[in-house]
This record gives structure tokens, sequence and C-alpha cells, in this order.
């Protein structure tokens, strides 16, 4: 009975985690719960066009100062054309402010140009492998370069040799060609801490590619939005468009599941316990 008792526990504690593993961060400063309506969870860097000022609420008392030319991380957008920092809960104007271009905006720009493709980078004998043949022109010091997207000219990261062993195995199977005809592969994944970017898989060893394309989102085309048409993008398959991802309900529902899954075994038990006496 302990026993049983013991793996309910242990199950929900799981079960349980599962479920907070899926929470989003939301921001508890006084003005974000007031307007929680009004605002938009986001991920995008914004540069400064003038020196301004960071907020304690849109409005409200100074706190600290932003000069021009300086980018800030914003996660909530306010409909009041506001935006928020994570964790500091300071609130910026972004009337003073232009977005930088971004992944998300290259995924849907190039969207339709993706293609799966399958390529393997490794490690034998301190030689960088692509697909098992020997990358050109490796130095001591070569490093693999991962990009924030391609041509965007901002390395996200860089894998030496004495981080990139014979036992990792990275793989890019999302790919997409560039102007130049270069060939670049999305890769995900930790080694030591998580990474997430492209690499350019003609070129994986040159960290002086130059960049290309728009540097702030309102200077980007504006396309005609694209049929509706599952295509693969960076990280797998997803659909454009709302409800293409897991239901919000699923992490209660593997709880649930979990719950009466224990209680069933611990009823059975019982039973058991009961005929033997």
């Amino acid at each position: 009975m302990k026993r049983v008792c013991v793996c309910l526990l242990l199950v929900l504690c799981l079960a349980g985690a599962s479920a907070r593993a899926d929470v989003i961060w939301e921001p508890m400063d006084p003005f974000y719960l007031s307007h929680r309506a009004e605002c938009t969870e986001v991920d995008q860097l914004w540069e400064a066009q003038v020196d301004t000022a960071l907020y304690d609420k849109p409005g409200g008392t100074v706190k600290e100062s932003v000069s021009a030319g300086d980018s800030v991380y914003i996660s909530t957008l306010w409909s009041g054309g506001w935006g928020q920092m994570p964790w500091r809960d300071y609130w910026t104007n972004l009337a003073d402010y232009r977005r930088l271009y971004d992944i998300h905006d290259f995924e849907a720009a190039h969207r339709a140009d993706f293609v799966r493709e399958e390529h393997a980078l490794t490690m034998e004998e301190d030689v960088f492998l692509l697909d098992g043949q020997a990358l050109e022109g490796q130095m001591e010091d070569s490093s693999l370069i991962l990009w924030t997207y391609p041509v965007s000219g901002k390395k996200s990261r860089a894998f030496s040799r004495d981080e990139f062993d014979r036992a990792i195995r990275m793989t890019a199977n999302t790919c997409w060609r560039d102007a130049e005809g270069r060939l670049w592969g999305y890769v995900s994944g930790y080694l030591f801490g998580s990474f997430e970017g492209w690499i350019c898989l003609s070129d994986p060893l040159n960290g002086e590619i130059p960049p290309e394309g728009p540097k702030y989102a309102d200077e980007a085309p504006q396309d005609p939005a694209p049929e509706e048409t599952e295509a693969p993008v960076a990280g797998g398959l997803r659909s454009p468009g709302n409800g293409s991802g897991p239901s919000p309900m699923l992490p209660a529902a593997l709880v649930l599941a979990a719950v009466l899954t224990a209680a069933l075994s611990l009823y059975r038990m019982r039973r058991r316990s009961v005929k033997t006496a």
C-alpha cells in the first residue's frame, strides 16, 4: 500500500512538472495585469533611433535611459504603442524605435522555399565532417559558425573542436539556398547550453559571410499572404495561421490520464489483497 502511494505521488509530481513546462512566463506588474487583454506576447528586438527612456509603466516614472543605436529585447506589446522588457518589467515607447528583422520575419518571407534535406555535421580525429566528408580549409583554430538566420551577418555561436567532439552529431533537416547558391541548414540542440540557428552548409567555417537583405522589419517586402499549406520550417513542419500548435489542454489531459492510471492500479492491488486475506 505504501509503495503504491509513493508511486502515485511520483506520477503526480512528474506529470505536474510536464504541465508546468508549457507555461509561458508572464509579467506581473500592475500595469500589465490591468491591461492584459490589450497585450500581446512577442519575441522581438527593437533598436532605439533616438535617446529615450525606460519607465515603470507607460507614461510613468523614468527608471533608466537607452541611447540611440542600442537594442532592447521586447517580450510584451501593449496596444497603446509601448513594449515591455522581460524580468525587469520596464516599459518603453516604441515610437522611438524600429524593430529589427529577425528569424521570424525570415521564416515568413522564405517558408515556401524551405526544403527537406538531411545533412550531418560530425567530427572524426579532430576533423570536421559534413555528410562524412572532411570540410575544406580547416585549420587548428577553425570553428563551426552558427548564425541567427541565413545571411543575417549575426553570429549566434561558434563551435570549436574542443566543444564539438566525436560524440556529437549535428543534423540539419530543413534547408534553404540563398541568392549566391549557398546551402543553409537549420540546427538546434544542446551542447554546453542550448542552441538554435542556421549553419551555412556550403561554407560552415566561414565567419565572414556578409549580411544581405533588410536590417529593419519595415524594410522587408510586403508580399500577399500565402495560402495556408504545410511547409518545412525551422525546427520541423509548421503551418501558418492560428491553431497549428498543440492544444493547450494537452498537459492537463496527460496529468489526468496519469492520475487515473495510478488510481486504477491502486484499486486492483487492494482487491487482490482482500481476496488473499
